[in-house]
């Protein structure tokens, strides 16, 4: 499971960024798969036109799905935008921004999942 730092909300408040029911933000699995893609099931995460993040199929070796996380520095980076992953707490939504290793709503980290 991937946590904002800042709010230590899961990674799923993409879940209302992308217009899906409130309900579903405790029930996303976020992953980072080992060729750089956040995997949300059969969908990635993608960087669009203008930075915007979508949901898109999974697709290995597309540059707008791959990311590096930089676990020292809690930084997710977008390699075809060159910015990070991080919490605008003014739009409760993820978005794109310069990389501030400084910035508590720009730091990730990876969890393990819990256990039913």
């Amino acid at each position: 499971m991937l946590t904002s730092v800042f709010d230590n909300s899961t990674f799923s408040v993409l879940c209302s960024h992308f217009g899906f029911s409130s309900f579903c933000r405790h029930l996303q699995s976020w992953q980072m798969t080992t060729e750089g893609m956040l995997r949300l099931e059969d969908n990635c995460l993608e960087v669009a036109e203008r930075n915007e993040l979508i949901l898109a199929p999974c697709e290995v070796g597309k540059s707008e799905q791959s990311w590096v996380y930089f676990e020292t520095k809690q930084l997710i980076y977008s390699r075809s935008a060159l910015k990070c992953l991080r919490f605008n707490p003014e739009m409760e939504a993820v978005d794109m921004a310069e990389c501030k290793t400084d910035a508590e709503n720009h730091k990730w980290k990876f969890e393990p999942i819990p256990a039913f």
